[in-house]
Order: C-alpha cells, then sequence, then structure tokens
C-alpha cells in the first residue's frame, strides 16, 4: 500500500510510513537494524557516495535500516521480505548470498530485485494484479 499527496505529488509506502526505530528479521535473528530517514554516516562512505540496498541492489535515496556491525543496508520494504514464498505448488527459500528465492526441487528462482521490479511495474502501469501479488504471499502496495 502507498499513500500519495496529489497536490504535490509525494507518495510513501506503507513500510516507510510505519515503520519502527529498531527491528529484527527471521533472516537476520541476532541482527538488530536502526531505522534512518536518510542513510546513515559512515567510515567506508563519505557524502558523495551512493548507498545501495543489500536486498534488491538498487539505490537508496531516504528511508533505510541499518545494522552498523555488518554495514548491511535495507529499504523498509525489503527488511520485510519473507524467509519463504509459495507460488502455486512450488515452495521457495530466500538465499541470502544471492538474495534471490530458489524453490526446494532447485529448479526454480528469482532474483528479490526482479520480483520488486515487476510488483512496481504492475503498480505504476495500474494494473494491480492482486492475484499475482496474493500467490507471491506480497502485501498489496
Amino acid at each position: 500500500m502507498r499513500y500519495n499527496c496529489e497536490d504535490c505529488n509525494y507518495s510513501l509506502h506503507k513500510d516507510c510510513m510505519f515503520s519502527k526505530p529498531i527491528t529484527t528479521h527471521e533472516i537476520f535473528k541476532n541482527f538488530i537494524f536502526k531505522y534512518y530517514e536518510q542513510p546513515p554516516p559512515s567510515e567506508l562512505y563519505d557524502k558523495r557516495t551512493k548507498r545501495y540496498c543489500n536486498a534488491c541492489g538498487k539505490h537508496v535515496k531516504g528511508f533505510i535500516y541499518h545494522y552498523l556491525e555488518e554495514d548491511l543496508d535495507l529499504h523498509p520494504c525489503c527488511l520485510n521480505l519473507k524467509k519463504e514464498l509459495q507460488i502455486g505448488h512450488v515452495k521457495f527459500h530466500i538465499q541470502i548470498k544471492v538474495w534471490s528465492y530458489v524453490s526446494e526441487c532447485g529448479e526454480y528462482n528469482f532474483h528479490v530485485s526482479c520480483i520488486t521490479e515487476i510488483i512496481v511495474e504492475e503498480l505504476e502501469n495500474g494494473t494491480n494484479n492482486i492475484l499475482a501479488l496474493k500467490n507471491l504471499g506480497l502485501p498489496i502496495q
């Protein structure tokens, strides 16, 4: 779900609007992620260096969850990715090394970045293919 202001052409995702100051994720059980409205400063980066989400690989322009000890950056919606998805009769598990969902049989996989692009395209095209989003076990945004 997304909140829009038509007067100023501003959009805000539900995950960004209702963020938590600190949170964890079932994939990273012992990691505590801190929420920032802008990417935090780092010794590894100067202000001109772009930060990228470790899950989808896209540039982080604003809201971010950061885990300092491992220098992990995640968009709020990427932090909410499920550990497992089921599409039809096929069960997928997320593989963190390549940020991809892989089927139990090993025959099918898709990158987190690819599936998030598909969802954004559906929403921007106004098709709102709700059935497709529900089959992926993803929230309708």
